[in-house]
């Protein structure tokens, strides 16, 4: 798998979204500015998009992002991110911030002092900015500890 795409990308679920919309792996590469081949690895689970693209194989196919990359039961802030097709610099300029500013707080490894106006960049209320946050602070605490 390469690095940097989304997680929980099923290749599966685009393969039937793109059969749905009657497009080849051509056309469809087409549509989204990709080329035939990743279209095809990312069908087979060999790649993961990274979220821009998500962000147009979901409009193109007419399907929820989220159907071709469900969130997880505990969706930390780059899970909500990258399923609103936004990479970490977006989220940055929107904000006013450093990548590394937007890094540390996904890993909930520090919480933002203007909570609000981070919740309306991803799209959440306040509450599950909250809980994201938390999730994402968790995710971090496991890797660290181990199983």
């Amino acid at each position: 798998m390469s690095r940097g795409g989304v997680e929980g990308f099923r290749g599966d679920r685009l393969r039937r979204a793109r059969r749905r919309a009657a497009l080849s792996c051509a056309e469809l590469a087409v549509a989204v500015d990709s080329n035939p081949n990743s279209i095809s690895r990312l069908e087979r689970g060999e790649q993961k998009p990274p979220p821009t693209l998500l962000r147009r194989l979901a409009e193109v196919l007419e399907v929820a992002s989220t159907y071709l990359a469900p969130l997880p039961a505990k969706p930390t802030l780059r899970h909500v991110r990258e399923r609103a097709g936004l990479t970490g610099s977006e989220i940055a300029r929107a904000l006013g911030v450093s990548s590394g500013t937007v890094s540390t707080t996904e890993r909930g490894v520090t919480h933002p002092r203007n909570a609000p106006a981070w919740a309306r960049a991803y799209g959440l209320d306040l509450t599950a900015f909250d809980a994201a946050w938390a999730h994402g602070r968790n995710a971090t605490a496991r890797r660290v500890k181990g199983p």
